[in-house]
């Protein structure tokens, strides 16, 4: 059961509160319902797919997080690194690949990693549902990845990565075996593979120019960065493009029945939106994702400023973190966004609504503007 408004969709979620056990919270007498601005459906559960389905029926399954230490050998502009062995821990969820201070990172229990035996050190494919994980270490695993993205520095997007490869580093400069084929199974060989004695180096290509490099613990964990970021890069470039897709379909079809339903009906005009459940999934409540939402908002801290472009991401454990867009200390591109602040959404009141500064200028005097399609496909009608 769901309550659904026009192209949202809020589960009523079939279990006791977790403050207080012997509380229903599945109760149909809610806001929703007193106010009549939601409908009750009855509706499949269905949680966001792990898997698209490409042009030629071709299936791309989500790979798994992974997670490892890597030292700076550049900074995050592409310039070579002032402070040299400078060590973070980076994790991926979903399309980010968030870097943690290496003293505060805290690493996955055996049961959550993935093919554990055949990774290298300091790299793990991680997930809290393994075949061997029990439901204490599910949860134990949970809270472990929700506290590594609480004390995020910052996050690379890998949708903004070309490709990643890998090179040997000596004095006088780049030589060896590169790599940034994605479908390539793990590296050898190759008597290049086996220069013991050489750094080897993991290097993001961005899609602005960029090359920022990282220092690998050793050939064989480079070798397993490369293969599974080329893998995730690949999903998650293909699974934004998709949800675009989802959200413009949506939209332009409600469009053109809305404009059929007025005809006939005026009262009908906006009853025919049908949320789709594989965005508003069942996956909130059952944490089966460490973000729940992200995307990007225009935020203003105080009345008298301005607004300015930032990176939400709302996370399992209820906290709304935001990142630069753009690093406003430096005329260079970046190939990281910054950490801005948290905000934990338990303490907080959330509405939406016209800006009130704006009542009676600009476009929000005007009720019969035209709606506004940003990049990720999401719209919107007023400012």
């Amino acid at each position: 059961v769901c309550w659904a408004t026009e192209e949202r969709a809020e589960w009523v979620y079939w279990t006791a509160s977790p403050a207080n056990p012997d509380k229903r919270i599945d109760l149909a007498v809610c806001p929703q319902s007193i106010e009549q601005t939601h409908r009750l459906e009855l509706r499949a559960i269905e949680h966001t797919p792990d898997h698209i389905i490409l042009d030629q029926n071709d299936v791309l399954n989500e790979p798994c997080p992974i997670e490892g230490f890597l030292v700076c050998a550049s900074d995050f502009f592409g310039l070579a690194a002032k402070v040299t062995g400078k060590m973070y821990y980076f994790a991926s969820f979903d399309q980010y690949l968030v870097y943690i201070p290496s003293t505060k990172a805290t690493k996955p229990h055996t049961e959550n990693m993935v093919n554990h035996k055949s990774l290298g050190e300091h790299v793990w494919s991680i997930s809290p549902y393994t075949s061997k994980a029990k439901p204490q270490s599910e949860m134990e695993e949970i809270k472990r990845r929700m506290k590594l993205l609480s004390e995020a520095k910052g996050l690379i997007d890998l949708t903004e990565i070309s490709y990643v490869k890998r090179r040997f580093i000596e004095e006088h400069g780049d030589i060896g075996y590169e790599s940034h084929i994605s479908h390539e199974p793990l590296l050898g060989g190759s008597s290049l593979l086996f220069r013991k004695n050489l750094p080897c180096i993991l290097e993001f290509v961005m899609e602005n120019g960029l090359h920022i490099q990282f220092q690998t613990y050793s050939q064989h964990t480079c070798d397993i960065w490369v293969n599974h970021l080329s893998q995730l890069i690949i999903y998650w470039k293909a699974q934004k493009e998709a949800r675009r897709t989802i959200y413009l379909n949506d939209h332009f079809d409600d469009l053109v029945w809305s404009e059929k339903e007025r005809s006939e009906n005026h009262m009908r005009g906006r009853e025919i939106r049908i949320a789709d459940t594989r965005i508003w999934s069942y996956c909130l409540y059952e944490r089966c994702h460490d973000v729940v939402k992200t995307g990007i908002l225009y935020y203003k801290p105080h009345h008298r400023e301005t607004f300015s472009q930032k990176i939400f991401v709302l996370s399992a454990n209820g906290w709304l973190l935001f990142f630069d867009v753009f690093n406003r200390n430096s005329t260079r591109k970046s190939g990281n966004h910054e950490r801005k602040g948290a905000i934990d959404i338990a303490g907080s009141y959330f509405f939406s609504g016209v800006d009130s500064s704006k009542t009676k200028k600009g476009s929000n005097s005007d009720e019969g503007k035209t709606v506004k399609v940003y990049s990720d496909g999401l719209t919107t009608d007023d400012d």
